[in-house]
């Protein structure tokens, strides 16, 4: 078989002139050239896939639970999913092992800024996102302290500037975890 290819390939060179033959070697020549010169300088790339472990991503969570001043409602940082069928967190998805749970309460737009630091870490996905139990309580010295229901978050903002108010909110937070490549 490679001599019949190899006949056929001979055959087809004869039959051109010296000037095509030449313009075929000088392009062959060039391809192994190019070739050797990947092989040499190490840039045939060979991708490699990296996951990171639940405990790797459980302490930057802890480092952005002490930053941000948040309280887990869990045992640990990341429920259980016994704990999550303890407290009732509704969720579309399947609490399944590549499924992890936040549930926490924090402070005014800190909670925000939170969300944002989390979604910068590598290769966690946040899938879902909700809030509940949100409550706004005046800090003045005079009056007692006074809990409104958050009508929406825009108009909140404004309550909130304007008569010294302090918000807070439980957040649940459904993530998994993936891969990158390196």
């Amino acid at each position: 078989m490679l001599q019949r290819l190899l006949h056929a390939l001979v055959l087809y060179l004869l039959q051109k002139s010296v000037f095509e033959r030449i313009v075929l070697f000088s392009i062959l020549t060039a391809c192994c050239f190019i070739i050797l010169s990947y092989v040499e300088h190490d840039e045939w790339v060979v991708v490699k896939r990296k996951q990171v472990g639940i405990a790797t991503i459980q302490n930057d969570i802890a480092i952005l639970f002490e930053d941000y001043n948040i309280q887990s409602k869990c045992t640990k940082i990341i429920c259980t999913n016994k704990e999550v069928k303890q407290k009732h967190i509704q969720t579309k998805l399947p609490y399944t092992q590549h499924y992890y749970t936040l549930f926490f309460t924090c402070n005014g737009l800190l909670c925000y800024e939170f969300i944002r630091s989390l979604e910068a870490l590598p290769t966690l996905f946040i899938h879902e996102v909700s809030s509940s139990n949100a409550t706004i309580m005046q800090n003045s010295p005079t009056q007692p302290k006074t809990t409104y229901a958050i009508p929406s978050f825009s108009q909140s903002d404004n309550i909130a500037n304007e008569f010294n108010m302090q918000w807070t909110q439980d957040m649940h937070i459904v993530f998994s975890i993936g891969t990158y490549q390196i």
